[in-house]
């Protein structure tokens, strides 16, 4: 059996460009919507030497271990629900806990994918304008809106669904825009529905 083993960092830059999905919407086990809020992300493939896809056997289960990133560990849970993805709805899918063990959330799966470990919340809505040091509107900008991101329009803008209950920064990285990048603006814990306008965030005007 061929194992390949990913592990996507909610902490890290590029993670809303590896989410997949692109976004963080779910599906409880009670199907109810959520937006998730992750704690790491394990991407599992197993494989014969053919490329043949394998899985557990039927009625088996395995233990996974998924890292806590340092910054978040004094506010981890002592149990988080486990998701898979499920690429026919291109939503995450409620299946499971796992149970903190040090800097480590540690749970048993019984078919591999992509497993996140995640506290659901409720969906609120951050807005805002990016605009260059003409204070001219700036399309195709990808700004980070805490773990996941937004691209902006023609008109400069952008919109992204949010987690609720939970605290971020909205921020032009460098990244991802050929070195430009914007003064992070904090958003507080939001309410469901709420929509939070985060105002305008400049970047230097790009040298041609």
């Amino acid at each position: 059996v061929n194992v390949s083993v990913g592990y996507l960092d909610p902490t890290s830059e590029n993670f809303s460009n590896l989410i997949p999905g692109g976004d963080m919407l779910a599906t409880t086990a009670n199907n109810t919507s959520a937006t998730l809020y992750s704690y790491g992300i394990i991407k599992v493939e197993m494989k014969t030497n053919a490329g043949e896809d394998l899985q557990i056997k039927s009625g088996m289960q395995s233990e996974i271990t998924v890292d806590i990133p340092p910054s978040m560990e004094g506010t981890a849970p002592a149990t988080i629900p486990l998701w898979h993805y499920d690429k026919t709805t291109g939503l995450w899918k409620e299946e499971g806990t796992a149970t903190k063990q040090g800097d480590k959330y540690v749970g048993m799966v019984g078919h591999f994918s992509d497993w996140n470990c995640d506290v659901p919340e409720g969906t609120a809505t951050v807005r805002g304008l990016v605009v260059d040091c003409n204070n001219q509107p700036v399309p195709g900008i990808r700004g980070k809106v805490g773990q996941a991101s937004a691209t902006t329009g023609a008109d400069g803008k952008f919109e992204r669904r949010v987690p609720t209950n939970t605290a971020f920064d909205v921020q032009v990285l460098p990244g991802n825009n050929f070195g430009l990048s914007s003064n992070p603006v904090a958003v507080p814990p939001l309410a469901e529905g709420v929509i939070h306008d985060v105002g305008t965030l400049a970047i230097p005007c790009p040298t041609y």
